[in-house]
């Protein structure tokens, strides 16, 4: 009876231990994800194989997106984004813009809690991050669009420059959801352009 019992109390242990063991190894895989509180950093790297599936997957809408230079508000429409891990491009009533995306991107990360629950935290290391990749590069645009902002410069034949932002928020871990909002500015022409992510 003794050995029984014993037994059934080992038994009972073990399935205690196997359960809190599963529950701090699901904590622990969960977390790895979660907000770190007061985060902030960036860097310079390459995007990696999981990283490129993320960019190709993102879906960028030009859902009332314009290509303007507000104060001077010579808005020109934007249709047919897309994003590939090496290129941007999009329509307008102008022609095609288009972008080569160079291998190197900057990444920025940081804790916005501050700004979107103000006062004490309820929770550690719940934080919303806020993600942005950028890169820089050569952009080929249409002859009309450098009629438009360059009518008189001799620097008009020059390749222009643009910065490509891909921004949004969430936890630690980047996924196709970190992202929210695409941004793209047209260096020396005031230009710029901006739409959501699905």
């Amino acid at each position: 009876m003794k050995t029984r019992q014993s037994a059934g109390h080992w038994l009972r242990a073990i399935l205690v231990g196997a359960m809190l063991g599963w529950g701090l190894a699901t904590h622990a895989l969960a977390c790895a994800c979660c907000g770190l509180d007061d985060l902030w950093d960036v860097d310079t790297t390459v995007l990696n194989d999981y990283e490129q599936t993320v960019v190709k997957g993102l879906k960028l809408s030009a859902v009332q997106a314009y290509l303007t230079n507000s104060p001077g508000d010579d808005s020109i429409a934007v249709s047919h984004p897309r994003i590939t891990p090496r290129r941007l491009s999009f329509q307008s009533e102008l022609g095609v813009f288009e972008m080569a995306l160079p291998a190197r991107v900057t990444r920025r990360r940081s804790d916005i809690t501050f700004l979107l629950r103000p006062g004490p935290r309820r929770d550690e290391n719940e934080a919303s991050i806020f993600h942005e990749w950028s890169w820089q590069g050569v952009i080929k645009v249409p002859t009309e669009f450098r009629r438009r902002w360059a009518p008189n410069n001799r620097d008009a034949e020059q390749p222009l420059r643009a910065t490509l932002a891909l921004q949004g928020r969430g936890n630690t871990c980047v996924g196709k959801s970190s992202f929210q909002r695409w941004v793209l500015t047209v260096h020396g022409t005031g230009y710029r352009v901006a739409g959501p992510v699905r």
